[in-house]
């Protein structure tokens, strides 16, 4: 009996729990917002013009084009490639359902600052999404951020600088 118990159970809760999505589901207010999430074009790019020193944070200025006034930033989105050793990144935006939006004659240019951790030695590699060429192949504007070197880190690290008379010496 305690099987079919068990079984019971867990055949109700099944259901409440089908129910309850299905009740959910079917709620559809007028005043829930409409909207698709898109990436959209980067304009350009102001990095630093110093090098920034590892464990500091650099502030990337990223320009970016709004098509309508239904078009709302988002963010950013971020993807580090391992293989070609570079930050990928894209604009995200909200482009809101409505009937009132006014597609502007040429898009609107705005900006918002990327922070961006500086946590290796060697420079970084940015390439920044601009959109889809004729063959829906990704555009990307590429630039790098210099990391400011340390004196030391650089010592002896050049076989070119060392004296090689020396070497034998001792």
């Amino acid at each position: 009996m305690k099987i079919k118990s068990n079984l019971l159970k867990t055949a109700i809760r099944t259901l409440a729990i089908f129910a309850v999505i299905a009740l959910v589901a079917s709620c559809n207010s007028d005043d829930t917002p409409n909207y698709n999430i898109s990436l959209i074009p980067i304009e350009s790019v102001t990095l630093p013009e110093e090098a920034v020193e590892q464990g500091k944070v650099a502030e990337l200025k990223i320009y970016y084009e709004l098509e309508s006034s239904c078009h709302e930033f988002d963010g950013f989105t971020t993807n580090y490639d391992d293989d070609e050793d570079e930050f990928l990144v894209g604009a995200v935006a909200l482009i809101h359902d409505r009937e009132d939006c006014t597609k502007y004659d040429t898009p609107k240019i705005s900006n918002s600052k990327l922070r961006f951790e500086v946590d290796r030695k060697e420079d970084y590699v940015f390439k920044f999404w601009r959109g889809l060429d004729e063959r829906d192949d990704p555009i990307y504007l590429t630039e790098e951020l210099k990391v400011k070197k340390d004196d030391k880190d650089d010592e002896g690290d050049d076989p070119e600088t060392e004296d090689p008379e020396n070497e034998n010496e001792g």
